[in-house]
């Protein structure tokens, strides 16, 4: 995958709220709460479901490059991650979600056969490609001394999000 900045960012920023979890795997339903809040409460009903299954391959994503990394690193606390930020944002026709984590490098968009029987499909590494799916776009920037954020934007049908 090629870098792709974060270009939802140059439009004005309605709302926004951030939410530091830790890199365990029960974060993930605290950081699917999270989105939906805040979604409820900017008028964006019609992009929860979506928004629920993008922001939660990306923190998943983001948990597990926490398990890689804080095996030996001081970000650790007790054998977990101290943290992954999440920051949810609206524009005036979509919402975007942001996931940090310290784990460097370009986040990898697999490929698999679809012509293979149901049996025989990895149950991992498809997370991306829900996301560019179910995006209307979706990148990654690095983040200075360490790590990166992962990011997609979705379009809000037929409403301005309210802030």
């Amino acid at each position: 995958m090629t870098l792709k900045h974060a270009t939802h960012l140059a439009n004005p920023i309605r709302s926004s709220d951030i939410l530091d979890i830790t890199g365990h795997p029960a974060s993930l339903a605290v950081a699917r709460h999270f989105l939906k809040r805040n979604l409820q409460r900017w008028g964006a009903p019609s992009v929860v479901d979506d928004m629920l299954t993008v922001g939660g391959e990306l923190v998943t994503n983001a948990v597990d490059a926490c398990g890689e990394i804080c095996q030996t690193d001081q970000w650790q606390m007790n054998g977990v991650c101290k943290y992954i930020r999440i920051r949810v944002l609206s524009f005036s026709s979509t919402v975007a979600v942001e996931v940090w984590d310290r784990l460097p490098g370009e986040p990898e968009l697999q490929s698999f056969d679809s012509t293979l029987l149901t049996h025989q499909l990895p149950t991992t590494g498809r997370g991306l490609q829900m996301v560019e799916a179910l995006s209307m776009r979706w990148g990654f920037y690095p983040v200075a001394p360490w790590g990166k954020v992962v990011w997609a934007e979705l379009e809000v049908s037929n409403q301005v999000v309210n802030a």
